[in-house]
């Protein structure tokens, strides 16, 4: 049987969809005539309106007004949801330098004002994505993660949702967040930037801009945290990236275009000890298996596959994790 820490990032967002496609009607009463956007987004009721005329259904509705709940309690650090006042205070007042980062506050500014009723699909699932990636650009002292929607439910990620936005339950991790990492986006890549040389895992100034998006940045920063302030599980998944990371003539890199994986991303999902050490057994094995690192992605789907033996189920999620590249860029 295929390790089940895998089976679960494989079938999450299968699984979930066996339990979606309920009718929605009764929420989209909700949404009162003439309401703006920003009315919407910040009324529990309406945020279930408004995305039902989106065309998204009960459940991954529900998943998207958590993300938009945790969204407001990143950036006002209060469990209140906000007036729509104060949300549009707070997106105004944010310090951003990065031009991408103002041009999605722009975009998202653009339509807070305008009738909810008079906005198609694409811009309302815009106008959520920004939010969202604003919070996790610029949330202060919060202890959540962000995560691709498709990795989550395949249904969010068809609806236009690219990514949700969790709460974490680890100790370890909400310390990292809250306490190590810097919320400031200049100030994490500087820190990703100095814990990758201090680790020897490589140069972020040069790494290619498609290896790392800049809402994923905060990602590599707790991976690269868990190196020092992790358990002694955590360090020990730590390593075992690392030595999958491993090149040919004997160096580190972590974000290799030869060798595109994205495990440094794994602890944006909670794991207990035992989904840890299945993890690293795993990486591990393949990387003393594999010289060349450019082999070692087809190594993994080799490795899942030999794993899986007869189960058809297990067969077709390695099928699935080779198609969809959920760890590899």
């Amino acid at each position: 049987m295929i390790n089940q820490a895998v089976l679960k990032k494989l079938s999450l967002f299968l699984i979930l969809g066996l339990f979606l496609g309920a009718s929605f009607s009764a929420y989209s009463q909700g949404l009162r005539a003439g309401a703006r956007l920003v009315d919407a987004l910040t009324n529990e009721t309406q945020i279930l309106g408004v995305l039902t005329r989106a065309g998204i259904d009960d459940g991954p509705a529900r998943s998207v007004q958590d993300s938009l709940k945790l969204s407001w309690r990143a950036l006002t650090n209060s469990e209140s949801t906000p007036s729509p006042s104060e949300l549009q205070a707070i997106i105004r007042g944010l310090n951003l330098n990065d031009p991408s980062d103002i041009q999605i506050r722009n975009q998202l500014q653009s339509v807070l004002n305008r009738p909810a009723d008079q906005i198609g699909q694409n811009e309302i699932m815009t106008a959520v994505n920004n939010l969202i990636y604003l919070a996790n650009r610029h949330g202060r002292g919060n202890a959540m993660i962000m995560a691709c929607s498709s990795c989550v439910n395949s249904s969010l990620s068809q609806s236009g949702l690219r990514f949700t936005l969790q709460s974490v339950e680890d100790s370890t991790t909400q310390n990292i967040l809250q306490s190590v990492l810097p919320s400031n986006p200049q100030a994490l890549r500087s820190f990703i930037s100095t814990r990758m040389r201090q680790m020897g895992l490589g140069d972020y100034s040069r790494v290619p801009v498609n290896m790392v998006s800049p809402e994923e940045e905060r990602t590599l920063g707790l991976f690269l945290a868990m190196g020092e302030h992790g358990t002694a599980k955590q360090k020990e998944l730590v390593n075992a990236v690392v030595e999958f990371s491993r090149t040919s003539n004997g160096q580190t890199n972590l974000l290799n275009p030869r060798n595109p994986h994205r495990f440094w991303t794994l602890f944006s999902e909670e794991m207990n000890e035992q989904s840890m050490d299945n993890w690293s057994r795993m990486l591990r094995q393949i990387a003393s298996e594999t010289n060349d690192e450019a082999q070692r992605e087809e190594a993994f789907y080799v490795y899942l596959t030999r794993q899986a033996g007869d189960n058809p189920q297990a067969q077709e999620y390695a099928q699935t994790l080779r198609s969809q590249r959920c760890f590899f860029r």
